[in-house]
């Protein structure tokens, strides 16, 4: 029930208000078992019902402001973003996974912000370069997400720990992004991305950006047991 339950309220967080029938659609469950939810978290305000339509509740919005991203990448990447951004004139940028989104805590703009606006809390869906660098190590799809990635194109990433978007995403829009590994697993904790005009080497910006990441993948043991 508790995983039932969170891909419900998955499926309410990129909705701007829905009812059951969509609510079960976009989560994969029956309705039965859709409406049994929705009262549940409604009775403890974690969802609301706004003229026979469901959205988040206070409640739920109010936990999710207590999330904070990992100190330690934080640390490790304070001065390393501005820096890369100074260096390139891109827009770089550190994410973390959010359900199929990649979410970013650190940003700092560079010369194509107005055409691709990116500040820390924004978010960008699963067919951008930024969560592809991230999803491709993901078992199992992940809710929200559709198909996983082509078993050939997650294997990719995975090799050469990067992936690019060529402008179809966003037209006049590049990316590149590379995952920043675990220090101790297999397995990313977060991607470095620039955003970039579509005439730049992205070939150039991903050596940058592999240097860069394992530098802080270095750093973290040593700044997380500084951590309180």
């Amino acid at each position: 029930m508790l995983a039932g339950a969170f891909q419900l309220l998955d499926a309410l967080r990129t909705s701007q208000g829905a009812g059951p029938s969509e609510l079960a659609r976009r989560a994969g469950l029956p309705k039965a078992t859709v409406c049994r939810l929705l009262r549940q978290l409604c009775d403890l305000g974690a969802v609301e019902q706004r003229a026979g339509r469901y959205c988040v509740g206070e409640h739920l919005h109010w936990l999710g402001q207590a999330w904070r991203p990992d100190n330690a990448l934080m640390a490790a990447t304070l001065h390393l973003v501005p820096r890369l951004a100074q260096v390139t004139g891109a827009t770089i940028t550190v994410g973390v996974l959010t359900g199929a989104q990649v979410t970013f805590v650190r940003s700092v703009q560079g010369q194509i912000a107005a055409r691709a606006p990116l500040n820390a809390g924004s978010s960008w869906p699963s067919c951008t370069a930024a969560a592809r660098a991230l999803l491709a190590w993901a078992p199992t799809p992940v809710p929200g997400s559709g198909p996983l990635l082509d078993p050939l194109q997650a294997r990719g990433i995975r090799e050469g720990r990067v992936a690019f978007d060529h402008e179809e995403v966003v037209s006049g829009v590049s990316c590149v992004a590379v995952p920043i590994m675990h220090p101790h697993r297999e397995q990313p904790v977060a991607v470095l991305a620039a955003v970039t005009e579509p005439g730049e080497s992205l070939t150039r910006l991903a050596d940058l950006l592999h240097r860069a990441g394992s530098g802080v993948t270095a750093a973290l043991p040593s700044l997380a047991a500084r951590q309180p």
